[in-house]
Protein backbone atom coordinates (compact mmCIF):
# COMPACT_ATOMS: atom_id res chain seq x y z
CA UNK A 1 0.00 0.00 0.00
CA UNK A 2 1.23 2.91 -0.84
CA UNK A 3 1.02 6.10 1.36
CA UNK A 4 0.52 9.45 -0.54
CA UNK A 5 1.61 12.37 0.52
CA UNK A 6 -0.51 14.54 2.94
CA UNK A 7 -1.08 17.29 0.78
CA UNK A 8 -3.80 18.75 2.57
CA UNK A 9 -3.15 19.61 5.35
CA UNK A 10 0.62 21.19 4.21
CA UNK A 11 -2.07 23.64 1.88
CA UNK A 12 -4.34 24.42 4.71
CA UNK A 13 -2.28 26.23 6.87
CA UNK A 14 -1.34 28.95 4.20
CA UNK A 15 -4.96 28.78 2.86
CA UNK A 16 -6.10 29.80 6.66
CA UNK A 17 -3.71 32.47 6.81
CA UNK A 18 -4.82 33.69 3.50
CA UNK A 19 -8.13 34.14 4.69
CA UNK A 20 -7.72 35.18 8.09
CA UNK A 21 -5.98 37.99 6.08
CA UNK A 22 -8.77 38.61 4.01
CA UNK A 23 -11.51 39.14 7.06
CA UNK A 24 -12.90 41.66 8.54
CA UNK A 25 -12.31 42.16 12.02
CA UNK A 26 -15.27 41.93 14.02
CA UNK A 27 -15.76 45.39 15.57
CA UNK A 28 -15.78 46.31 11.49
CA UNK A 29 -18.71 43.76 11.02
CA UNK A 30 -20.43 44.93 14.31
CA UNK A 31 -20.23 48.31 12.94
CA UNK A 32 -21.93 47.30 9.62
CA UNK A 33 -24.91 45.62 10.62
CA UNK A 34 -25.44 48.58 13.07
CA UNK A 35 -25.50 51.44 10.05
CA UNK A 36 -27.49 49.07 8.37
CA UNK A 37 -29.99 49.15 10.77
CA UNK A 38 -29.87 52.39 11.34
CA UNK A 39 -30.16 53.19 7.51
CA UNK A 40 -33.43 50.89 7.80
CA UNK A 41 -34.73 52.44 11.25
CA UNK A 42 -34.66 56.08 9.81
CA UNK A 43 -36.29 54.93 6.60
CA UNK A 44 -38.92 53.39 8.34
CA UNK A 45 -39.58 56.34 10.53
CA UNK A 46 -40.17 58.86 7.63
CA UNK A 47 -41.66 56.52 5.78
CA UNK A 48 -44.41 55.69 8.63
CA UNK A 49 -44.52 59.45 9.86
CA UNK A 50 -45.14 60.88 6.07
CA UNK A 51 -48.04 58.56 5.60
CA UNK A 52 -49.66 59.28 9.55
CA UNK A 53 -49.56 63.01 9.23
CA UNK A 54 -50.27 64.93 6.28
CA UNK A 55 -48.72 67.96 5.20
CA UNK A 56 -49.93 71.84 5.48
CA UNK A 57 -51.43 71.49 2.17
CA UNK A 58 -53.65 68.60 2.85
CA UNK A 59 -54.99 70.24 6.31
CA UNK A 60 -55.41 73.50 4.54
CA UNK A 61 -57.10 71.29 1.92
CA UNK A 62 -59.25 70.16 4.94
CA UNK A 63 -59.87 73.41 5.86
CA UNK A 64 -58.37 74.14 9.05
CA UNK A 65 -54.59 74.46 10.07
CA UNK A 66 -53.90 73.18 13.19
CA UNK A 67 -51.40 74.69 16.15
CA UNK A 68 -50.15 77.58 13.95
CA UNK A 69 -50.30 79.85 16.76
CA UNK A 70 -49.92 80.04 20.51
CA UNK A 71 -51.96 82.95 21.26
CA UNK A 72 -55.41 80.57 21.47
CA UNK A 73 -56.97 80.87 18.36
CA UNK A 74 -57.76 78.45 15.17
CA UNK A 75 -56.99 79.65 11.59
CA UNK A 76 -59.91 78.44 9.44
CA UNK A 77 -59.71 78.88 5.57
CA UNK A 78 -63.03 78.66 4.83
CA UNK A 79 -64.69 78.37 1.40
CA UNK A 80 -63.62 80.27 -1.56
CA UNK A 81 -61.62 83.24 -0.58
CA UNK A 82 -63.13 83.45 3.19
CA UNK A 83 -60.37 83.01 6.06
CA UNK A 84 -61.52 83.24 9.74
CA UNK A 85 -59.75 83.85 12.91
CA UNK A 86 -61.87 81.45 15.68
CA UNK A 87 -61.15 82.31 19.06
CA UNK A 88 -60.87 80.29 21.74
CA UNK A 89 -62.66 79.10 24.42
CA UNK A 90 -65.90 80.81 23.66
CA UNK A 91 -66.64 83.61 25.87
CA UNK A 92 -68.31 83.65 28.95
CA UNK A 93 -70.19 86.76 30.43
CA UNK A 94 -72.55 87.88 33.50
CA UNK A 95 -75.14 89.96 31.74
CA UNK A 96 -75.90 93.28 34.13
CA UNK A 97 -79.54 93.82 34.53
CA UNK A 98 -82.25 91.97 35.58
CA UNK A 99 -80.69 91.36 38.46
CA UNK A 100 -77.61 89.45 37.35
CA UNK A 101 -79.53 86.72 36.32
CA UNK A 102 -78.27 85.91 32.52
CA UNK A 103 -75.22 84.78 31.16
CA UNK A 104 -74.49 84.57 27.43
CA UNK A 105 -71.78 82.42 25.97
CA UNK A 106 -70.26 83.10 22.67
CA UNK A 107 -68.05 81.77 19.93
CA UNK A 108 -66.44 84.35 17.90
CA UNK A 109 -64.81 84.44 14.34
CA UNK A 110 -63.60 87.14 12.81
CA UNK A 111 -63.59 86.85 9.24
CA UNK A 112 -60.64 88.38 7.88
CA UNK A 113 -58.73 89.07 4.28
CA UNK A 114 -55.66 87.39 4.58
CA UNK A 115 -53.96 84.42 6.97
CA UNK A 116 -51.38 87.53 7.58
CA UNK A 117 -53.14 88.74 9.77
CA UNK A 118 -53.46 85.60 12.24
CA UNK A 119 -49.78 85.70 11.76
CA UNK A 120 -49.47 88.73 13.22
CA UNK A 121 -51.59 87.35 15.99
CA UNK A 122 -49.26 84.86 16.29
CA UNK A 123 -46.02 87.54 16.52
CA UNK A 124 -48.05 89.39 18.99
CA UNK A 125 -49.76 87.02 21.28
CA UNK A 126 -50.11 90.35 23.69
CA UNK A 127 -52.20 92.26 20.99
CA UNK A 128 -54.47 89.38 20.41
CA UNK A 129 -54.80 88.65 24.54
CA UNK A 130 -55.95 92.86 24.52
CA UNK A 131 -58.62 91.99 21.74
CA UNK A 132 -60.21 89.70 23.85
CA UNK A 133 -60.22 92.09 26.85
CA UNK A 134 -61.98 94.45 24.46
CA UNK A 135 -64.31 91.87 23.23
CA UNK A 136 -65.01 90.66 27.14
CA UNK A 137 -65.89 94.23 28.06
CA UNK A 138 -67.86 95.25 25.27
CA UNK A 139 -69.83 92.10 25.84
CA UNK A 140 -70.00 93.26 29.33
CA UNK A 141 -71.51 96.58 28.53
CA UNK A 142 -74.82 94.72 27.31
CA UNK A 143 -77.50 93.80 28.82
CA UNK A 144 -79.73 90.19 28.12
CA UNK A 145 -82.69 92.99 26.94
CA UNK A 146 -80.65 94.75 24.52
CA UNK A 147 -78.73 91.47 23.44
CA UNK A 148 -82.07 89.37 23.21
CA UNK A 149 -83.97 91.51 21.27
CA UNK A 150 -84.38 94.07 18.61
CA UNK A 151 -80.71 94.92 16.91
CA UNK A 152 -78.31 94.32 19.69
CA UNK A 153 -76.60 91.78 17.91
CA UNK A 154 -75.84 93.83 15.18
CA UNK A 155 -75.07 96.71 17.05
CA UNK A 156 -72.19 94.62 18.94
CA UNK A 157 -70.66 93.37 16.00
CA UNK A 158 -70.11 96.57 14.45
CA UNK A 159 -68.79 97.57 18.04
CA UNK A 160 -66.55 95.12 18.17
CA UNK A 161 -65.77 95.33 14.64
CA UNK A 162 -64.73 99.05 15.18
CA UNK A 163 -62.72 98.29 18.83
CA UNK A 164 -60.74 95.29 16.84
CA UNK A 165 -59.73 97.05 13.68
CA UNK A 166 -57.10 99.23 14.89
CA UNK A 167 -55.35 96.14 15.98
CA UNK A 168 -54.43 94.62 13.02
CA UNK A 169 -51.85 96.17 10.57
CA UNK A 170 -51.43 93.46 8.12
CA UNK A 171 -54.94 93.44 6.97
CA UNK A 172 -58.08 93.81 7.98
CA UNK A 173 -61.06 92.51 9.87
CA UNK A 174 -64.10 92.21 7.46
CA UNK A 175 -66.51 90.99 9.76
CA UNK A 176 -67.26 89.73 13.46
CA UNK A 177 -69.58 86.46 13.08
CA UNK A 178 -71.43 84.89 16.15
CA UNK A 179 -70.86 81.07 15.53
CA UNK A 180 -72.44 80.20 19.01
CA UNK A 181 -74.26 82.35 21.09
CA UNK A 182 -76.43 81.30 24.06
CA UNK A 183 -77.92 82.82 26.96
CA UNK A 184 -78.67 81.33 30.58
CA UNK A 185 -80.81 82.28 33.57
CA UNK A 186 -78.74 81.91 36.33
CA UNK A 187 -80.41 81.18 40.01
CA UNK A 188 -80.31 84.10 42.10
CA UNK A 189 -77.63 83.21 45.37
CA UNK A 190 -78.79 82.13 48.19
CA UNK A 191 -79.10 85.13 50.68
CA UNK A 192 -77.92 83.68 54.47
CA UNK A 193 -79.29 85.91 57.44
CA UNK A 194 -76.95 86.01 60.22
Amino acid sequence: MVQRPNTRSSRQPSFEKELKARRLPRFVKLLMVLFFIAIFAVGAWFLVFSLISPSDDAREAEGVLQDITIAGFDFIRGEGNRVFIHVKPPLIINLPGAGGRYAMRVQIRLEVDSRRVAEELNEHPAKYHRMVDLMLTALKSRSYAELAYGDGIDELKEELLAKLSPFVTRGRIIRVLFHELYFAEVLPYAKVET
